[in-house]
Order: C-alpha cells, then structure tokens, then sequence
C-alpha cells in the first residue's frame, strides 16, 4: 500500500506503541478498490488507553463513545472526518445473539490475536505504518489473490450469523467466489439468521444492492444456501415458477437479473427490480384455447407484487418513503404505452406516477427489459420521454396545486363553505385542464366552476 505517514498524531503514536491499518482499508487495498477517508480504521498497540486518549488530544478531538469494547473515535485537527482506532481485543460468545458477547482489550496483545477475532480472512490483514508491511497470519491475501472469502471458522457463523449475509455482500460487490468449506457452514447453520433484527438484515440487503454491480452474485448465493428462504420466502418461492415465451429465466431469476440491471445509486429502483414480479406466483394461471393451445398468464400480478413488497420492506424495517415508493413503482411498471396515446392520457399518466416518480418508473422499465436479454432502445418508451418532457417543459397542470384557481374561489363562486364538494369540484377542473391545457386561465376557470 501506498501510504505515507504525514501526520503528526500518527508519528506520535509510532513513538509510544506500533500503529496499524486494519479491516476495508486494507483488504480494499489489495483488491485494488478507492479508499474512502472516512473507511479508514486504525489498531494502536503497546499504548495503554489511557496514554492514548492524552496523546491524542493534543492533536484533535477525542470522542470516548467506544472505550468499554475498546475502541475511540478521533478527529484529527483541521479534519473533517472521525477515524476509529481501537486497542487490541478479544471477544468472547455468550449467547446466539449478536449481543451475546464480552470484549476485553489489553494493548499488550499482539496484533495475531487481534486479526483472529475477525470474519473473514480477507478482513484480517493489517498493514504496518512503522515497518510499511503486511501483518498477514490467516493467508489473507492469497485469498485476495484466489478471489475467496472463506471463514476465519465456522465458530464464526455462531458468534454472529450475521456474517453469513456478509459473505453474501462481500461475494457478490467483489466478485468472489465462497470457500466450500465456509458455504457448507452456512447451508448448516442457515436457521440462525433468524436470531438476526431486521434493522441488521435491512442494513446488509441494502449494501447488497447498492455496493454491487450484479446483486444476483450473492442472491443467487442466498438461494443455493436457504438463507433467501429465511430472509425473503416471497422471493425464493418464484424459483422454477416457469414464465411465458417473453422471459428467459424462472420468476425468482428474472427478478435477480432485473435488479442487476437497475442503477445501483437508487436503492429504490433496485429494491422494486427485485421485487416487482414476485406476485406471479400467486398469479400464475394457464389457459387453453378452444383449438388446445396452452398460454402462461400472470394477470394483475403488479397488485400482487405491490402487496407482498409492502409486507416485505414493512417487516425489514425499510424507511416509510422507501416503502411508499417502491410500493408505487411496482404497481405501476405494467403500463403499456403506445403511439395513440393522446397528449391529455401522456398528462393522465404523469399525473397518476407522480412528477418525482416518473424517471425512476422509466429505469424500472428499462431494468425489466434489459433482464430478459433484449437488445436495442425501447422505441416506445424513448418515444414516451421525450412526449413526458415536452408536457414537463410545457410545464401542464397535473395537480390541483398547478391550477390557477384555488379551494377559497370555488366557495366564492359556488357560495358554499368548506366541505366534499370543494375538493371534488377541484378535481374536475383539473380534469379539465388536463384535457385542455389552454383552459388553465384564471379568468376562464372562473367561469368554468359553475358550468362543472
């Protein structure tokens, strides 16, 4: 690693104790993957805490948040970001849950020690500020170099199962393939996922789906192991539900592919690629023509979908506007669009998506597309944006808000007080404008209440 030692507080440290990098900063190193600042952790050794934490505050802000497992944060002086550095530790199990542990830390431990309580031998390398090495004991790096993560052991799995869905993210963001040995420990121990709050289950399917290019790496490594059972049951029974001439893959794969094909900077989009076809096993019928011929079916299967992905992010503990968005999008991704659309329906439908939901509801179509292998531009649904971006530039009335009347000029006109008819003569003015958008005059709106 390229790493120069530059400031002060690090020379500091090196003339007390030794001072390491350890965890993402240098596996990431390795793999040849940008380095965030804010990713950077530290191990000091042969410091007590207590030295530590006065060293460290003649060169910036100390925060003790951390100290009972060890462990400080430090913003350097004139820095805009905190790094963590922690003494060397040790952690004991009590427990199936992640909580049920001790952590004892003694800066005389060597860094061995250290590194062993780690997941992954990919995770437990630390690299040396002093002598500018590799301190490497469970042959990290040649698993860096073989592209594998395997366990550091399989008592790893039972201290915290949430590490197998750390497999499972790191697999699939780094594309790397899962020892033999560490996959079977995870088939048998599949069941204790179930130990697991949802908060941290959430947490590791979103880096899942916004750190890797192809999600469907560690998916389909949740299928084969039983965990995608566990964690998503809707989403593994669509696995060898055949589907029409249209689609490649089974309902279980062809959401996998979706989701891959998605941008990976919208978690939104990505989580409703994953789950907007999860309705059609519910929703799978066939039926046969009066000549015999036989046709797979799914009718209404994005009402479904949009249910069960309600349920789904609702139980994972999924923010309320997450929830509510990729709730919509998935219940909207079946429209179908063609050339006789009128300018006053391109306005219906913008209105009914919702002006901030209508380029993600395009990218969600995209992905659906692109997952079952078809090739070339959309004609209709270039056609479509385009037709969106002239009714936005032409800037339409798609909402009450955008009319040029309001509720107090109805009870004007109407001589009525606030009630049901306000908001349902509203509606029927923006209809109005809707199909005539040269309408949206105050003056003739005016005239138009009492004619409604």
């Amino acid at each position: 690693m390229k790493i120069k030692i530059i400031e002060n507080w690090q020379k500091a440290v090196l003339k007390q104790g030794e001072l390491y990098l350890v965890g993402g900063v240098v596996r990431d190193g390795l793999i040849n993957r940008k380095i965030e600042e804010k990713d950077i952790d530290y191990l000091a050794s042969g410091i007590s805490m207590k030295e530590l934490i006065k060293l460290l505050r003649s060169y910036g802000k100390v925060n003790l948040v951390g100290r009972s497992f060890g462990v400080i944060k430090f913003k350097p002086n004139k820095k805009c970001i905190s790094v963590d550095i922690a003494l060397p530790r040790k952690e004991y199990s009590t427990g199936l849950g992640h909580r049920d542990f001790k952590v004892t830390y003694d800066h005389m431990l060597d860094i061995a020690s250290d590194l062993g309580r780690r997941d992954f031998t990919i995770n437990a390398i630390a690299y040396d500020l002093r002598s500018r090495r590799y301190v490497d004991p469970f042959c990290g790096i040649k698993d860096i170099k073989k592209r594998t993560i395997k366990m550091m052991s399989e008592k790893s799995f039972l201290d915290d199962p949430l590490r197998m869905l750390r497999a499972v993210q790191f697999a699939a963001r780094f594309n790397f393939k899962i020892d033999k040995n560490t996959f079977m420990a995870m088939k048998k121990h599949r069941k204790l996922i179930s130990t697991i709050s949802c908060e941290r289950i959430r947490i590791e399917i979103e880096k899942l789906l916004t750190k890797s290019d192809k999600p469907s790496i560690g998916l389909e490594i949740m299928s084969e192991s039983g965990i995608l059972g566990i964690i998503l049951p809707e989403l593994a029974a669509g696995r060898g539900v055949e589907q029409n001439m249209y689609h490649k893959y089974d309902v279980m794969r062809h959401n996998f592919y979706s989701c891959d094909a998605a941008p990976k900077d919208n978690l939104a989009v990505r989580l409703a690629a994953l789950l907007h076809d999860i309705g059609k096993v519910e929703k799978k019928r066939v039926i046969v023509s009066v000549k015999g011929a036989k046709k797979v079916v799914f009718y209404n299967h994005e009402m479904s979908s949009a249910r069960l992905s309600e349920n789904i992010l609702r139980r994972l503990r999924f923010p309320d506007d997450v929830v509510k968005k990729v709730v919509h999008l998935v219940s909207l991704h079946m429209f179908e669009y063609s050339s006789e659309w009128t300018d006053s329906a391109v306005r219906r439908f913008m209105r009914r998506t919702g002006i901030e939901n209508i380029q993600e509801l395009l990218l969600l179509r995209r992905a659906d597309r692109i997952s079952n292998k078809k090739q070339g531009i959309d004609k209709n649904l270039k056609e479509l944006s385009y037709r969106i971006e002239k009714e936005i530039k032409s800037r339409s009335a798609l909402n009450e808000s955008d009319l040029k009347i309001n509720g107090k000029d109805i009870m004007r006109v109407l001589k009525i007080s606030s009630g049901p008819k306000v908001g349902s003569t509203l509606k029927n003015v923006l209809e109005l404008v809707i199909e005539n958008p040269e309408f949206n005059k105050r003056k003739l709106l005016l005239k138009k209440i009492k004619e409604i």
